[in-house]
């Protein structure tokens, strides 16, 4: 009916042509659309090859995390929806369900079950290891999703030998609602299989002081998760590796970090102090890590059955400086003396936070109070802006 109606309309408003000429145009018509059709198609396929087939990210206007975004996802915030249960259907079965919480996927995978044959299998949802960043100083210094995480996993661990906390274990489940497990040395490195499998299980979350890739420890895990076949969340963190930035040396200015050990009567590392010239001599600053020695093995208890542990220490500023003091005082052409300048900063993230700029010699008397302690050598010369800055700890 709408085609007899637009036929009469163009009936009526135009002239009739000659047949010829009529065939003529049909078929430069069918010339110019075959030749349109051509090239829209070659365009397309050039997008696609030159990666551009979502133009939009492409050229800008949307961002990378919007491209990577599920497309379920991706829905519920352009609807606003922040809280969703997502189910992925291919034909008759059911491939996969998560949830969106608060904006973040938080994923899970169900066994596939049919429809159509109608059985089903018990819902067995892959569960998931979580690494949290605490942060440096206070109980809420946790993030929102990491707290979230925290609350809602079968099993809680704090790490505690790669870093501390100003606050107790007490304090913190005191926040957290709920009680923490404390992970020392040897699970996090010996027995850390056993913990993600059972994270195959359950949702199992290890607290971790600062940024939880601030250890190599961590990133050790990660590679022997993926091995097992185990689902890892990250939650990152403020560290002492951004927060450094407290003292004034700009964070781009900061060449290679080193950790400083602890010596024994029979054992003095000082490979550390190449890597601190290295800075040096580039014009680059030096974060020192120092030493903290928690649940770790005395020497005469390494070849015995029943092992025995050292009493807690945290190597401090005062330490750091006498071991860097002899080691100069070893080397003749070194570039760094007793009065180069230092660093030394305590407690970093807490309201009662330290930091002076004092001579390594001078650095040998400070007291800079509890742990835990870092220590900077910086750069020889050094922008305005960092030795007006630095003025006021001197």
């Amino acid at each position: 009916m709408i085609y007899r109606w637009w036929h009469r309309i163009i009936r009526k408003r135009t002239k009739p042509i000659p047949v010829d000429q009529a065939v003529l145009w049909k078929r430069r018509l069918s010339i110019a659309y075959g030749i349109f059709a051509w090239n829209a198609i070659g365009i397309v396929m050039y997008n696609v090859v030159k990666g551009k087939a979502d133009w939009a990210h492409y050229y800008g206007i949307k961002s990378d995390e919007e491209h990577d975004m599920p497309p379920a996802r991706a829905f519920a915030n352009t609807l606003g929806i922040k809280n969703a249960k997502v189910y992925r259907i291919s034909g008759f079965t059911k491939v996969d369900e998560y949830e969106i919480v608060d904006g973040e996927e938080l994923r899970q995978k169900s066994e596939m079950f049919s429809l159509f044959r109608g059985k089903s299998s018990c819902v067995n949802l892959t569960k998931m290891f979580y690494l949290v960043g605490l942060g440096l100083g206070d109980v809420k210094d946790i993030t929102v999703r990491g707290l979230e995480i925290v609350k809602k996993c079968d099993k809680v661990l704090l790490e505690s030998y790669t870093s501390i906390l100003t606050v107790g274990k007490e304090e913190l489940e005191k926040f957290y609602e709920r009680p923490l497990i404390l992970a020392d040395r040897e699970l996090c490195e010996s027995n850390i299989d056993e913990l993600l499998k059972e994270a195959k299980d359950k949702h199992i979350a290890l607290l971790v002081v600062g940024d939880p890739l601030g250890a190599t420890t961590h990133t050790d895990m990660l590679l022997r998760a993926k091995e097992l076949h185990v689902e890892t969340q990250i939650v990152h963190n403020a560290s002492i590796m951004n927060a450094v930035g407290c003292c004034g040396l700009q964070l781009y200015n900061f060449g290679e970090t080193v950790s400083i050990p602890y010596w024994t009567d029979n054992w003095k590392p000082d490979s550390f102090y190449e890597k601190i010239e290295a800075n040096y001599s580039r014009n680059l600053h030096t974060l020192c890590l120092l030493d903290i020695k928690v649940k770790e093995p005395t020497e005469e208890s390494l070849t015995k059955k029943i092992r025995q542990y050292m009493d807690p220490k945290f190597m401090s500023v005062k330490e750091a400086a006498s071991q860097l003091v002899q080691i100069i005082e070893n080397k003749s052409d070194t570039e760094l003396s007793k009065q180069s300048i230092a660093v030394g900063l305590s407690r970093v993230g807490n309201p009662d936070q330290k930091i002076a700029v004092k001579s390594l010699e001078e650095m040998e008397q400070l007291d800079l109070g509890p742990p835990l302690h870092s220590l900077v050598i910086p750069a020889p010369n050094l922008h305005p802006v960092e030795l007006d800055y630095l003025a006021q700890f001197r």
